[in-house]
């Protein structure tokens, strides 16, 4: 988790400091959400909650654990895209991770399809097909995505 809030730079980018604490009960090795510190200069110290939302990357933080409010920018591994054998795949599951997200039902008209440096994933969403849009902004060892869509 503290390498997806460094590469989304949550709440603030840079900071000195970055702890974070599972919460919840482990499972399979995996928390439902963390509490974390973030010391910036000065001494200034931010504590937050976060936690996975849905599918795809897509992260929630918030002041406290019930406050959890979607980010804009999601994150994805190297090791993810690897296991899931394409980046147009990590782009289908971060797209129907963004529908999940705002409450939608959904269904595919057929594969993402690479467009210049992002992603079109087509979709049809209460019978009008709606695009979402995926973009992979590479950083160490991981992905920042983010995601709109147009009907």
């Amino acid at each position: 988790m503290k390498t997806a809030i460094r590469a989304l730079g949550y709440p603030k980018p840079h900071p000195k400091k970055l702890s974070c604490k599972g919460l919840g009960a482990a499972a399979g090795g995996r928390f439902n959400s963390f509490r974390c510190v973030a010391t910036y200069r000065l001494h200034h110290r931010r504590v937050f909650y976060t936690a996975g939302r849905g599918e795809g990357g897509w992260l929630c933080a918030g002041k406290t654990a019930a406050a959890c409010g979607l980010l804009k920018r999601g994150f994805v591994t190297s090791a993810d895209v690897a296991r899931l054998q394409s980046m147009g795949a990590a782009a289908d599951l971060a797209a129907r991770g963004y529908l999940m997200n705002r409450g939608e039902t959904y269904t595919p008209v057929h594969f993402c399809q690479q467009a210049g440096g992002s992603w079109v994933c087509p979709f049809t969403v209460n019978g009008t097909p709606v695009t979402v849009t995926i973009t992979f902004k590479g950083a160490k060892g991981c992905f920042v995505l983010t995601g709109s869509s147009a009907s």
